[in-house]
């Protein structure tokens, strides 16, 4: 009996999962995220085990507010400003 996986890209991972492409490679050459196949340099995923995944909890959380980016924009009168005159 021959069973077909259905496989899928690394950027459809990350879109499923809301991560960049580089972090779902990376975390597949970790062994952080399952189902990952490789074919030469290519990583693709098998999708029942990327779908069961999501169902045990292994997606992100939105953020729940704009200000939480690393480097969020401060207004000028916040600054520290950097010369004495």
């Amino acid at each position: 009996m021959d069973v077909q996986r259905k496989l899928v890209r690394a950027y459809d991972v990350g879109v499923l999962l809301g991560y960049r492409v580089s972090t779902i490679k990376r975390w597949a050459k970790a062994g952080q995220i399952p189902g990952a196949v490789y074919i030469n340099r290519h990583v693709r995923f098998d999708m029942g085990q990327i779908e069961a995944f999501i169902a045990a909890g292994g997606h992100r959380q939105a953020p729940v507010a704009s200000d939480t980016r690393r480097h969020a924009h401060r207004p000028a009168h916040e600054r520290e400003r950097r010369y004495v005159v």
